[in-house]
């Protein structure tokens, strides 16, 4: 029934102790240390402790995680690479620096390169933003999976036989799309904002009859697909 252990997390939003808190949810605690495939996004932000803290527990683990590109460490990486950003925020700019040091290469090589635009699981696409109705997700832009049509592009994404999975709309909190003639789920969208609203990080479990959503309050809630 369930896929094999994967489970797909964010938005993170640098917070290690809410990590943990949803590792310890009655619906992973027994398999927490040998999930497959954790994809984590969003892995940065403004605190102060738990950036790098978290970067460097997916660096140990990165055989059995893959993190998706999200606008706000895509801004670090465009930072870190000397190219131009229309803004630089403080927070930004210090997780930058914290990454130049010489004693952290080998966290800047992986945060650099360890990135990817999106994944593909059975039938599952996962990206971080809402991708753009009808368009290949190979055709989209790092800019575009990350962030910047999010604000531009409402409308439902539809793909035969595929659902879409992805975070960053914070505000539309939990959205289930579907097709509106077989009404078969084309969409789940879900981000409970942890870095800013109740703290909570939200996760799904993928099965090939249903999907788990959960969260770091140790909320539970089934969903047939």
């Amino acid at each position: 029934m369930w896929l094999r252990n994967t489970l797909v997390i964010g938005d993170i939003e640098w917070n290690h102790t809410h990590f943990n808190a949803l590792m310890a949810n009655n619906g992973l605690v027994d398999i927490a240390d040998n999930i497959s495939m954790v994809l984590l996004w969003d892995v940065v932000w403004k605190v102060k402790d738990g950036n790098l803290r978290m970067l460097r527990f997916c660096l140990e683990n990165q055989e059995r995680i893959q993190m998706i590109l999200w606008n706000k460490d895509l801004l670090v990486q465009r930072i870190i690479s000397w190219k131009k950003v229309a803004k630089k925020p403080v927070w930004a700019e210090r997780i930058a620096s914290e990454l130049w040091t010489k004693w952290e290469q080998e966290l800047q090589d992986y945060f650099m390169n360890g990135f990817v635009s999106h994944v593909k699981k059975w039938k599952f696409t996962i990206t971080h933003a809402r991708p753009i109705q009808w368009k290949k997700i190979t055709k989209h832009t790092k800019n575009q999976l990350s962030w910047v049509n999010c604000k531009r592009n409402g409308k439902p994404v539809h793909e035969k036989d595929r659902i879409f999975v992805y975070w960053h709309h914070a505000k539309e909190w939990l959205q289930i799309r579907k097709h509106a003639k077989s009404g078969q789920i084309s969409a789940i969208q879900l981000d409970s904002w942890c870095g800013r609203w109740v703290g909570n990080l939200s996760a799904l479990r993928l099965g090939r009859k249903r999907v788990e959503l959960m969260d770091s309050g140790w909320a539970r809630m089934l969903l047939d697909i």
